[in-house]
């Protein structure tokens, strides 16, 4: 029973969906570089502490509170001056083999907040390129969407996220 005990002291349990970063608390060595996957993994208590990440896609949103979104609609001035409430969803995750990163820059509790920051800010540049008739456009807003994803996924790299998807789901 001792060594069963034991044992079980020297095991971390990763759940589905979750990264985790392995940190050595003794020695000057700091953060693993690398991510360890959903599982079971060795760990000697009290020489080492474990960061667990999620590592699901997720979906930021912007929209009407009736209809579940983690923010309200945001008003933004097109390109003359029009407001307008536009709705957006962000699909977002962790990028792959980079949580240790993330932990290391000291991202872990703070990594959501950046992601929002940075969807508000490239939403308002976007939408006040561009006119009310092209918001009205589909082809436009498409266009609008691809760069939105291509600018989020670039200035988010430093922070270690990947952009999936923006969708413009209300205008």
């Amino acid at each position: 029973a001792l060594v069963l005990a034991g044992g079980a002291m020297c095991l971390v349990r990763i759940p589905p969906g979750t990264i985790g970063v392995q940190q050595f608390e003794l020695g000057g060595r700091g953060i693993a570089e690398r991510d360890h996957a959903a599982g079971i993994a060795f760990s000697l208590p009290l020489l080492e502490s474990w960061h667990l990440i999620d590592g699901t896609t997720q979906v930021l949103t912007f929209g009407w509170e009736s209809e579940g979104g983690d923010f309200p609609v945001l008003d933004l001035r097109t390109r003359e001056g029009t407001v307008v409430k536009v709705g957006a969803a962000i699909v977002h995750r962790v990028r792959p083999g980079e949580a240790w990163q993330l932990v290391r820059d000291g991202l872990k509790g703070v990594w959501r907040r950046r992601v929002r920051a940075a969807a508000e800010d490239a939403l308002a540049r976007e939408i006040g390129e561009r006119s009310t008739a092209e918001l009205c456009d589909t082809d436009a807003r498409l266009a609008c969407e691809a760069a939105l994803r291509q600018e989020l996924d670039l200035r988010l790299a430093r922070d270690h996220i990947q952009v999936e998807r923006v969708l413009l789901t209300q205008v």
